[in-house]
């Protein structure tokens, strides 16, 4: 099995946060994939959590040393014009799908809080 991973996911990797057993155990036996755009993600979030505060200089080094060595194991996405045209897309179409899901959802509070005779489904 593959699993794509984001940056947000990936960190998960090598840092102790909320989600990070889940994680763990999802990509335990998996290849892992991620977009060549993950690295420098990834590199960033280490070290601005390490300005922050909220790593020690200890757990940055062994996280990035984590991370260094496993990187190459991944299967990397290179981000070509197809790759980004498709990103695009995806993110239209979820931008027009979480659009109809907020109407949809502000329908349904505004139906549920009319009168019965009031009520009427506009969305299917």
């Amino acid at each position: 099995m593959t699993v794509y991973l984001d940056t947000s996911s990936l960190v998960k990797l090598f840092l102790e946060e909320a989600g990070s057993a889940e994680v763990r155990a999802l990509t335990a036996t998996a290849t892992i994939a991620t977009s060549v755009v993950a690295y420098a993600e990834t590199r960033a979030t280490l070290a601005r959590r390490r300005r922050e505060g909220m790593l020690t200089p200890r757990t940055f080094a062994a996280a990035k040393r984590a991370f260094e060595g496993a990187w190459q194991s991944y299967a990397r996405i290179e981000v070509t014009a197809d790759v980004a045209r498709q990103a695009g897309d995806f993110a239209r179409d979820l931008l027009y799908a979480g659009s109809t899901a907020s109407i949809s959802h502000r329908s349904l509070r505004s139906q549920a809080a009319a009168p019965s005779r009031f009520r009427a489904s506009t969305l299917t």
